[in-house]
């Protein structure tokens, strides 16, 4: 990257510009003119590409780029078009073996896995909570996964009865929360874990304020997608997105280290990017690109898992 300048300007054209995509029925247009998406990146900057293929080359604009072999599903793009699994095989040659892809990958299911295994071991250091409810709680942990399955409209989980502990109300009332989020009922979702501010367990109290941001933003982009997912930025809804935006910088300010810190600071540009601020956004991205080393791999999901087609709805709604 030779200069903020350049960087911050190319980001500020990228930042307004729908995703394209690439699948078994691509045949893109061999023309330089890439003004408006296509269903293939071509192999320069240009407005109409992936956004995340522009980083690449931002990041990588001295490194040459070795052409990867195509596939089936990529044969008609030759060595001019490049969809975001040729880009980056292009940049960081990987193995022959296919790149494991997360369960939900690219939606706000993508965090049911992880949470697994943090409630387990937030369960197994609360202090004062009875070894009988710990068990009841792990236990009711997975019913999460039939909203993430498409059965949100199911008669509910059949939540423990009898926690009485402090501790156990608590992490019990989170996973109500975490049941709301994940069936996308935005309003009881926030209510529930807003109840938790004040949570006297430390995994409960941080954990709920992070959640909160992202109630906030999946509910700001609820009616901003149509069916094809095509993205609407006039259906987005600001009050949510301003609400996010006070949930990420009371977190960050709670808790700068924290388990999620990493994740809010990224979720910030989602704000910015869901309420139109380009230049805002274009700076934070030149930002982050003077500070990322070039050598850096992105992530190694498999082009199959990450979103479908031209949709964009899914590619980061967390």
């Amino acid at each position: 990257v030779r200069g903020k300048g350049i960087v911050a300007l190319a980001l500020a054209g990228m930042s307004t510009v729908a995703w394209a995509c690439a699948d078994s029925s691509c045949t893109p247009t061999w023309s330089l003119q890439g003004y408006a998406p296509d269903c293939a990146n071509r192999a320069m900057l240009t407005p109409s590409n992936d956004s995340r293929v522009n980083l690449l080359f931002l990041l990588r604009n001295k490194a040459g780029l070795a052409y990867p072999a195509s596939d089936y599903e990529t044969a008609d793009f030759g060595q001019a078009f490049l969809d975001w699994h040729l880009a980056r095989a292009a940049f960081y040659p990987q193995p022959d073996s296919e790149p494991h892809s997360p369960d939900f990958a690219g939606s706000r299911c993508i965090s049911l896995a992880s949470g697994n295994g943090a409630f387990a071991t937030a369960l197994s250091a609360a202090r004062g909570l009875p070894a009988a409810e710990r068990e009841q709680l792990l236990a009711a942990r997975p019913q999460l996964a039939a909203s993430c399955n498409g059965a949100a409209d199911r008669a509910g989980p059949a939540w423990p009865q009898g926690i009485a502990s402090k501790p156990g109300r608590e992490f019990l009332g989170y996973l109500q929360a975490a049941d709301h989020f994940y069936a996308e009922r935005w309003a009881a979702a926030r209510d529930g874990f807003a109840r938790l501010a004040a949570a006297g367990d430390p995994w409960v109290r941080e954990t709920a304020g992070y959640m909160l941001a992202r109630v906030e933003l999946n509910a700001a982009q609820a009616n901003a997608f149509d069916e094809y997912g095509w993205y609407r930025p006039g259906k987005v809804s600001q009050a949510e997105v301003q609400r996010a935006e006070a949930a990420l910088a009371g977190y960050l300010k709670a808790w700068p280290g924290g388990r999620y810190a990493a994740s809010a600071s990224g979720l910030q540009r989602r704000a910015l990017w869901l309420k139109g601020d380009s230049a805002a956004l274009a700076a934070s991205y030149a930002r982050l690109l003077t500070a990322t080393p070039a050598s850096q791999p992105p992530p190694t999901w498999s082009r199959k898992s990450t979103t479908s087609c031209c949709s964009p709805a899914n590619a980061i709604a967390q």
